[in-house]
């Protein structure tokens, strides 16, 4: 009988951690917006390779609310497209999000 009343207390902890897990986990709607009016190069890691290039007012998913530093200091965010087909990181400078609203 105490076995069963801790294994429920178990339960009952995982599950609450994995509710929270779930809902912070929504996608913010952001937008590239770069103010040097070119495109915004998307990298395969933070200060990468460019693997694409996004016009501004392009929308995008923020795939990771973390943001990754390089060695100079600046802030990357891993971004994709909204059809997935491209998934990079980009200067988060140049991405404004609206966390209102959620995909």
């Amino acid at each position: 009988m105490i076995m069963w009343s801790i294994f429920m207390k178990i339960i009952k902890i995982f599950l609450l951690c994995l509710s929270l897990t779930f809902s912070t986990s929504a996608f913010a709607v952001c937008y590239v917006s770069d103010p040097t009016g070119t495109p915004l190069n998307v990298r395969a890691k933070p200060a990468g390779k460019v693997i694409a290039k996004l016009k501004n007012g392009t929308p995008v998913v923020l795939i990771d609310h973390v943001a990754y530093y390089d060695r100079k200091g600046k802030a990357w965010i891993q971004i994709a497209t909204p059809d997935n087909k491209k998934i990079g990181y980009v200067f988060d400078d140049y991405i404004v999000c609206n966390f209102d609203d959620v995909w």
